[in-house]
């Protein structure tokens, strides 16, 4: 029982959030490529717990530099000097008077290539006691290590958490490996550090293998852990003081049984997610100790989606304060009254955007940070005076963007050939009135991951400010949706995934929004594979096609070395996901875009990065030699500087500038 508060007689149902829009009436010319896909000029501001200071990171000549100021004069700040002509990436406060911050230098910018890892360091907010925590990792090409000094961290740690004691201390992680050979963590464990003075102590004298999740109480202590191992997940508890470790959950770690903790709150209260059932209904528990299990009743239901979210929590008062969650949209579940009332009086000033309300000591802090954004509008930062009900904006991801030549995006679901429905979000450009429009079946990467969600997207409104209507379905195997759609996708590489993508296109098709003559699919990485594999299962759908770093040869994915799967995930896990390479050699064959190169006749624009180590260069070339012996409409580029995406801002204007010309060509009118 929470001091005061009581939640297990709440139930919250949450409903789609997203805010109704209106077309625009004129539309200018449509922003530079470089405008969609630059560093934002604002990207992250944050608030000190007891609110009167901010953090922001902020654009300095295109390098991304922290930025501190007062909540009382938002618009007046300070830089603190740049770090070695490197982006900042993430700032936090430790206190009030504390931050830390993570960097990633130029050199860096082929992360798997070169081992990337975030470096970190310390401040405080007038600019004093400057100190480096954690070297960042810089390796020469034979893959060697080189400029880590022994006075601070090796680069295996990794900032984990924020203590929110008022203290400089913060908790790190340290990754270790099974072994030399093998290249994915397999193990975290975890150390208290003193910011100030580089001190630092392990938080446990023993732990369970293979862990790699933890949560920790409103102490710091850690007292909940997941060790991942084989096929099983398994999920640990301990007492506050004890040293010993009783499991609480063992659970097949891919058939979407049992819960995933989510959260301690105050007083030690676990709070866990579980599926609801064939039809997404992600709900939120407390758990029981004494009963082990879930309780009876849920505290939040996301109907049609897993739970996704946080916790609004002010700490000194010991009180949960609302819910974050994820739906088709991000929006906030109050459990506060005070707070539901705040949020309608932000709603109010700003009623054409999500406005997320955030805060540190929330409840007696006279500032909290809205983060403001709609699917036209990227996020803006602003700062609301409780007392006075004035509202400043302090930032700007992107203010040279105009919402009125931003694109129009919608969350619908369609139905898929054996009945599925399936989730789907679609952007019409701007101005749009009626007729079928060329149309781009845009495929996420993953693919067990979530797509997208509404909101303003960089790529999306790219090719929506290009006349284009953008598809982008979650389709089976995607995340987010409840278990029973993400296994759907389980072995069906190339086969009931790729016809979800197809499916969506004749679904546009049917609702007279796309031109049947004129559809594109793209993606990268898994997006990339489905690109191949829908141009050669479907020509009769695609046009054309782009792709960047996407899978060719379902063998690859076990005979390659990868930076991102374990040789356990290889064995355990990926014969459930995608399948067995000895098993199912005949579907491997099938659904290989390798293995059909010949039957790609459409044209192709293939992109790849020489410094990939997740989808290494060879699918690229192999497919490309292979294709070309029957296609010659392909058009290849690869970038040196890259790893598994763009860091580098020229790199990526190259490649949208291939895709607008390469389908400018390619999906002109038909007569």
């Amino acid at each position: 029982m929470m001091s005061g508060f009581r939640l297990t007689a709440l139930t919250l149902i949450v409903l789609s959030c997203t805010p109704p829009t209106t077309h625009a009436e004129e539309v200018p010319a449509p922003p530079a490529i470089r405008d969609f896909f630059r560093n934002p000029q604002v990207s992250s501001v944050v608030l000190s717990p007891n609110g009167e200071h901010y953090a922001m990171l902020v654009s300095v000549d295109g390098q991304l530099r922290l930025g501190i100021g007062t909540s009382g004069t938002p618009t007046d700040f300070k830089l603190i000097d740049s770090v070695d002509n490197a982006d900042i990436r993430f700032v936090a406060w430790v206190s009030d008077d504390r931050l830390v911050f993570t960097v990633a230098s130029a050199f860096d910018s082929a992360k798997e290539a070169r081992g990337y890892a975030p470096g970190l360091l310390a401040i405080n907010r007038d600019g004093s006691h400057y100190r480096e925590l954690i070297s960042p990792v810089r390796r020469d090409g034979d893959g060697t290590a080189t400029h880590i000094r022994s006075s601070i961290l090796t680069p295996n740690f990794r900032l984990f958490s924020l203590l929110h004691e008022g203290s400089s201390n913060i908790v790190v992680g340290e990754y270790t490996k099974a072994s030399n050979t093998e290249r994915v963590f397999d193990t975290l464990r975890l150390y208290r550090l003193d910011t100030n003075n580089g001190e630092i102590k392990a938080l446990l004298q023993s732990q369970p293998e293979k862990v790699l999740s933890w949560w920790l109480d409103s102490a710091g202590l850690p007292r909940v852990a997941v060790a991942w191992h084989e096929d099983r997940r398994t999920v640990y508890y301990r007492d506050a003081d004890s040293d010993s470790w009783q499991v609480i959950g063992d659970f097949n770690a891919d058939n979407g049984e049992g819960f995933m903790p989510v959260h301690i709150g105050v007083n030690g209260v676990l709070y866990v997610s579980q599926g609801g059932g064939a039809d997404g209904d992600g709900q939120l528990y407390r758990y029981d100790f004494q009963k082990h299990a879930v309780e009876g009743a849920p505290l939040y239901r996301a109907p049609g989606f897993d739970f996704s979210g946080s916790f609004e929590e002010d700490r000194p008062a010991h009180k949960i304060l609302g819910i974050h969650y994820l739906a088709d949209a991000q929006g906030t579940a109050w459990l506060d009254p005070a707070f539901a009332t705040l949020q309608k009086t932000i709603d109010a000033i700003l009623p054409s955007t999500i406005n997320q309300i955030t805060c540190g000591d929330c409840l007696t802090s006279k500032y909290v940070l809205v983060r403001a954004f709609s699917d036209r509008q990227p996020l803006k930062f602003l700062l609301f005076d409780r007392q006075s009900g004035h509202i400043v904006q302090v930032g700007a991801q992107r203010p040279w963007i105009k919402p009125a030549q931003m694109g129009l995006q919608e969350f619908d679901h369609y139905r898929a050939r054996d009945g599925r429905m399936i989730p789907v979000y679609f952007t019409l450009p701007a101005g749009h009135r009626t007729g079928p429009l060329p149309t781009v079946v845009l495929v996420h990467g993953g693919p067990w991951v979530r797509g997208t969600q509404w909101g303003w997207s960089n790529a999306t409104q790219f090719l929506a400010s290009r006349g284009y209507l953008v598809i982008e379905p979650e389709f089976r195997g995607s995340a987010g949706f409840g278990y029973e759609h993400m296994a759907a996708g389980f072995r069906q590489w190339g086969l009931a995934m790729q016809d979800d993508l197809a499916d969506a296109a004749r679904w546009a098709i049917e609702r007279g929004l796309a031109d049947p003559r004129r559809i594109a699919i793209g993606g990268s990485s898994y997006g990339g594979y489905a690109t191949l594999m829908g141009l050669i299962k479907n020509p009769e759908t695609f046009r054309c096609g782009f792709e960047f770093a996407g899978v060719t040869d379902l063998n690859l994915l076990y005979s390659q070395g990868w930076s991102d799967i374990s040789e356990e995930v290889k064995q355990y896990r990926m014969t459930t996901l995608v399948g067995d390479p000895v098993a199912d050699a005949a579907q491997f064959k099938l659904t290989s875009p390798l293995a059909n190169a010949e039957r790609l006749q459409q044209p192709l624009l293939m992109a790849y990065a020489l410094a990939d180590r997740i989808v290494p260069i060879a699918h690229g070339t192999r497919f490309r030699d292979a294709v070309a012996r029957s296609n010659a409409r392909i058009e290849w580029v690869t970038y040196s500087g890259e790893g598994h995406g763009f860091s580098i801002l020229a790199d990526a204007i190259d490649y949208w500038g291939r895709v607008e010309r390469f389908l400018a060509s390619n999906l002109a009118p038909v007569p």
